[in-house]
């Protein structure tokens, strides 16, 4: 038992697979949610080495930072449009629907051992973070 290894295709498709949420999206509907995904991120943030950056640059994250940048340092920029947090009201209607949602996750998934669920996470962690070792 082992998780997929075609590209974008992760643990959270094999999940959904597995409940039978996921049957109806081909591979390549997955792709392109994935690609419109990270063009949408990376339109709206960036990544730079600290030693590639112009002194100019440099020197304005350093005060943003208020420390000085090591040249082996990567630094993030992000921006995003601010939103006001949802209402009271509308928080317990969101997880109101979350908790139906799970819910039906955990009945599709009660076939699956616990142990097999927890080896499926933890195979997926391990695949982004090869040092990963389980605290169970």
């Amino acid at each position: 038992m082992g998780l997929p290894s075609t590209p974008g295709r992760g643990l959270l498709a094999e999940v959904a697979k597995r409940a039978g949420l996921g049957e109806h999206m081909s591979d390549s509907t997955e792709r392109s949610c994935l690609v419109r995904s990270i063009r949408g991120f990376m339109q709206q943030s960036s990544l730079h080495n600290a030693r590639t950056l112009s002194l100019p640059v440099r020197t304005a994250l350093e005060q943003l930072l208020g420390r000085p940048l090591s040249d082996d340092e990567a630094i993030s920029v992000r921006a995003y449009q601010p939103h006001e947090a949802p209402s009271q009201e509308q928080q317990r209607a969101i997880a109101g629907e979350l908790r139906h949602y799970f819910a039906e996750i955990d009945e599709k998934t009660k076939d699956i051992p616990a142990r097999e669920q927890e080896e499926i996470l933890d195979e997926a962690i391990r695949s982004v973070r090869p040092g990963y070792r389980s605290t169970r």
